[in-house]
C-alpha cells in the first residue's frame, strides 16, 4: 500500500478508497456533462436508436471548445482506469452502464479529433451499450462521411449544409483534422508551404481563444481548404513535378516574371536531376563499402 511499482504509475490503494474516489469522480462527470448540455443517465435510459442520436449530440457538445474536449477526455480516462482497477468488486456494478457510455463517447471524440483508435474495440463498446449487434451502425459512426474522405474532392456546398443543420462542432472538427493531415503531407513535400501551416495554426488559435463562432471558423476552414487544393495543383499549372516545384520555390524570387521564371524552372529541373544522380552515386559507394 502506498508504494509505486513502476515509474509514473499511481500508488496502489485499497479498493474501499478507490470506490470512494470513483463515486466522487462520477459525480464530477455528471455535473460536467450537465454543464455541457447532456446527461449520461439520459443516454443510458434511452432506447437503442435514441442512444445513437443522444451520443452524436453529446459528442457535438463536447467538441464546443478545446478546453471542454480535453477536460472530458481527462475525466473519462481517469474514471475508466479506476473502474477497471476496482473490478470485479460488486460495489461498482451500478456504474457499469455509465462507464460504457463514457467509453463510447471518449472513443468517438478521439477518432474525430484524429487520434488513432482501435475501431474493433470501439465497435464492441457500442454493441455492449446497445445490448445487441450494431456493427454496421458502429462502423458508420466511426468512419468519416464520404464527402470528407478526400480533401481535394470535398463538396463544399454539401458540407456547408451540415453546419446549417446540426452537429456543427463535429463537422468543424472533422474538416479541421482533414486539412491538418493534408497540410502535413504537403509541407513534408515542400517546406516552402510552411506559411500555409502558420496561417492554419493562427485560425485554430483564434477559434480556441473564443475569438470566432463555430460558423465563422467553419467558413474559414472551407476557404483555407479551397486555397490548399489550389496550392496542391500548382505544380500541374507550372508544369513541374512536386519535387521540381519544391526546388523551384526555394530558388524563385517573387519579383521575377516571364522568361526569368521559365529559366528558374529549367534550373530547378536540372538541379533536381543532379541531386538525384549524386545521391545514387553516394548510395552505391556506401553499398560497396559494406
Amino acid at each position: 500500500y502506498g508504494t509505486v511499482t513502476k515509474e509514473g504509475e499511481m500508488p496502489v490503494k485499497p479498493k474501499s478508497e478507490l470506490i470512494e474516489h470513483l463515486k466522487a469522480l462520477m459525480n464530477d462527470i455528471y455535473y460536467f456533462c450537465k454543464e455541457c448540455g447532456f446527461e449520461i443517465r439520459a443516454i443510458v435510459k434511452a432506447d437503442d436508436l435514441e442512444k445513437l442520436r443522444f451520443i452524436s449530440e453529446a459528442i457535438d457538445k463536447i467538441l464546443v471548445s478545446e478546453q471542454r474536449k480535453l477536460k472530458f477526455l481527462s475525466l473519462s480516462r481517469n474514471a475508466l482506469q479506476i473502474f477497471n482497477a476496482i473490478l470485479p468488486d460488486p460495489n461498482v456494478t451500478k456504474f457499469t452502464k455509465d462507464i460504457k457510455v463514457l467509453k463510447v463517447l471518449a472513443s468517438r471524440v478521439r477518432a474525430i479529433t484524429g487520434e488513432r483508435i482501435d475501431i474493433k474495440d470501439t465497435s464492441e463498446a457500442v454493441k455492449e451499450l446497445l445490448d445487441k449487434s450494431v456493427d454496421a451502425i458502429a462502423r458508420y459512426e466511426i468512419s468519416d462521411p464520404e464527402e470528407l474522405k478526400d480533401l481535394s474532392k470535398i463538396n463544399f456546398e454539401k458540407i456547408k449544409a451540415v453546419i446549417d443543420r446540426n452537429k456543427k462542432y463535429i463537422a468543424a472538427e472533422r474538416l479541421k483534422q482533414k486539412i491538418k493531415n493534408k497540410l502535413n503531407e504537403m509541407v513534408k513535400m515542400n517546406p516552402s508551404r510552411l506559411t500555409f501551416a502558420e496561417k492554419f495554426q493562427k485560425l485554430i488559435d483564434e477559434y480556441n481563444e473564443g475569438a470566432k463562432r463555430v460558423e465563422e471558423f467553419f467558413e474559414e476552414l472551407i476557404d483555407f481548404a479551397e486555397k490548399l487544393n489550389k496550392e496542391e495543383k500548382r505544380g500541374l499549372s507550372e508544369q513541374l513535378t512536386e519535387e521540381e516545384l519544391a526546388v523551384f520555390d526555394l530558388l524563385i524570387n517573387p519579383d521575377l516574371k516571364g522568361k526569368d521564371i521559365e529559366r528558374i524552372k529549367k534550373i530547378a529541373k536540372e538541379l533536381l536531376l543532379k541531386l538525384k544522380s549524386e545521391k545514387l552515386v553516394l548510395d552505391w559507394r556506401k553499398k560497396q563499402q559494406t
